[in-house]
């Protein structure tokens, strides 16, 4: 617990009052998933009525958030997931190549190599 509030201090410092305690949770749930897809059920759960506006804010400051839709049997399923977030210090993101040597140093595959194989 101390953790998030560690984390939750350090947001704040970087972006200011722009990071509303709903685009807090948001993150998290996000965070938590550890860039895995966290299916929009999971996300409305956590009782934010606008979520889309809280994603554009989040990557309005500079989260890269990434969006997918699934269909199956007639019903669209909708999917997010936490790509990039940007650095604790400056609130700049990294470059792709810090990206990507993260993902692979944490086990997980880049987007591109998963869709197109």
């Amino acid at each position: 617990m101390q953790q998030k509030s560690t984390s939750s201090a350090k947001l704040s410092q970087v972006f200011g009052n722009l990071f509303s305690g709903q685009n807090e949770r948001i993150l998290s749930l996000l965070r938590e998933s550890c860039g895995l897809w966290v299916p929009l059920p999971k996300i409305l759960a956590l009782g934010i009525a606008r979520y889309s506006a809280r994603i554009l804010e989040l990557r309005r400051l500079g989260f890269q958030i990434e969006n997918r839709l699934e269909y199956v049997n007639g019903t669209c399923h909708s999917y997010y997931r936490l790509l990039i977030t940007p650095n604790s210090k400056t609130g700049q993101l990294p470059k792709s190549t810090e990206v990507a040597t993260e993902l692979k140093d944490a086990g997980l595959p880049s987007f591109d190599s998963v869709v197109r194989k």
